[in-house]
């Protein structure tokens, strides 16, 4: 049995629920390596965070079922859902200073195997997750992954209904993504926004794609070279309808973040 720390992204849309199931696409670094009675160790993404305590709960995985890819990935890939049971929360939730320092051998890894007893920490057990709770759960994530009403409303209308990098949607799966996260500035203006197709969202906020805040081209991390998102390297931020473009100093705050 293997111990595997997972990061959660609370907007990814791939239909993770925190405690139950953990969802992945097939071919990421380490994903064919999960095996049935593993354990999973749900850990929120550093961005995803209100402060360091980001280490959630673990629970051991049942059985893993192949879904179908998800409409708004432009690879195609097929994902696995590790669905697990004995879930126990840590109460409160940890920092990895709690657990003697971050375990990964690779933070930048989504599936990191990690060599951790985590049943000496206070944990509380989870009961099961009523239909009601699970729908009001469901609504939370969609309001979440969609951004507040108004600033993504405008977003769309700015960016006239399509992504501020590849230039489509569909409507459902665009973004209203905050530069610097609304959790550390609270700033919903307009020129701290990109409405971003939801893949490209997630790895905006992994630091995988960058915009260059002096030329507003778009740059990649260099494991994405042999993926299709390699042709938007070098591609420039599409301008608004207004003309306008985000705010530099934004750019360059998460840019060097």
């Amino acid at each position: 049995m293997a111990t595997w720390l997972v990061l959660h992204k609370k907007h990814s849309g791939y239909g993770d629920v925190v405690g139950e199931t953990y969802v992945y696409p097939k071919g990421i670094p380490n994903s064919r390596q999960i095996r049935v009675n593993d354990f999973i160790v749900f850990c929120l993404t550093k961005k995803s965070a209100s402060d360091d305590k980001r280490i959630l709960g673990y629970g051991r995985i049942n059985n893993i079922e192949l879904k179908p890819p998800l409409e708004s990935d432009i690879r195609k890939r097929e994902r696995y859902a590790a669905h697990l049971v004995d879930y126990k929360k840590f109460d409160p939730a940890l920092s990895f200073n709690d657990i003697g320092g971050d375990p990964r051998t690779n933070s930048t890894n989504s599936i990191s195997k990690i060599d951790i007893r985590f049943d000496e920490f206070s944990t509380k057990k989870v009961d099961s997750i009523t239909d009601d709770d699970f729908k009001d759960k469901q609504l939370y994530a969609r309001t979440i992954r969609k951004g507040q009403p108004k600033f993504r409303e405008e977003l769309l209308r700015l960016y006239e209904f399509g992504c501020a990098i590849c230039g489509h949607g569909p409507d459902n799966v665009l973004e209203a993504c905050h530069i610097v996260p609304h959790s550390v500035s609270g700033n919903n203006q307009i020129d701290n926004g990109l409405l971003l197709r939801s893949d490209l969202h997630d790895l905006f906020d992994d630091g995988l794609l960058k915009i260059n805040p002096k030329t507003y081209m778009i740059e990649l991390n260099p494991s994405l070279s042999k993926t299709p998102y390699a042709r938007f390297d070098g591609k420039m931020l599409r301008t608004r309808k207004d003309g306008g473009w985000p705010r530099q100093d934004y750019l360059r705050a998460r840019y060097k973040g």
